[in-house]
């Protein structure tokens, strides 16, 4: 692996963790990695970083648009 690229598992986590509504847990147990594991690489990657973050953020987009629609 190149210095430049991530772990195979880093993308299947990130869609996990979208279709998860940001279970970390969960998105772990589904990629076959352990938290301390995906943290680990976290704290490592910056770009690993963003994009988990972006994703939460879109989670949150999602519910507070959810939210909104609901009380009218």
């Amino acid at each position: 692996m190149s210095r430049f690229s991530s772990p195979r598992w880093t993308e299947a986590f990130l869609v996990q963790l979208y279709q998860t509504g940001g279970d970390v847990t969960r998105s772990c147990g589904l990629v076959g990695r352990h938290r301390a594991t995906v943290y680990a690489y976290r704290d490592r990657s910056p770009r690993f970083k963003g994009l988990w973050d972006a994703v939460l953020r879109r989670l949150s987009a999602e519910m507070e648009e959810r939210a909104r629609r609901r009380a009218g």
